[in-house]
């Protein structure tokens, strides 16, 4: 898998932007990321995402884009000791019948949530 090899390396901790968008991912290890202000994902075939995706991954004013995927399931929650930098988060034209955030009031840096053209 592309990411695991770059897991492997340990070469991204001062990475503030990736954009892997218009691939063929279908499943993205994220752990290898650290402090990131912006991560696009979009126009891939991912169908799911996993683990402390909102963890400290995410740097201040950060925005987070996985539009025009296969996502049909999105659960997040947190850990208590976290606090959430995300300012944007973009799930547009995905395949959401369901979207729980658990512990919403951490996002209070939010301003933009795009859920459009879903199910």
């Amino acid at each position: 898998n592309f990411t695991d090899y770059f897991l492997k390396l340990n070469i991204f901790t001062q990475l503030k932007e990736l954009d892997l968008s218009i691939n063929r991912l279908e499943y993205f290890n994220y752990s290898f990321i650290s402090s990131i202000e912006y991560l696009n994902l979009s126009y891939n075939s991912l169908k799911f995402l996993s683990g402390n995706l909102f963890g400290s991954n995410f740097a201040i004013g950060s925005k987070f884009d996985i539009s025009n995927n296969k996502i049909g399931d999105f659960q997040i929650s947190f850990h208590k000791k976290i606090d959430i930098y995300l300012t944007q988060l973009n799930i547009s034209n995905n395949f959401l019948t369901r979207f729980i955030f658990r512990d919403i009031y951490k996002l209070s840096q939010m301003s933009d949530l795009d859920l459009s053209l879903n199910n």
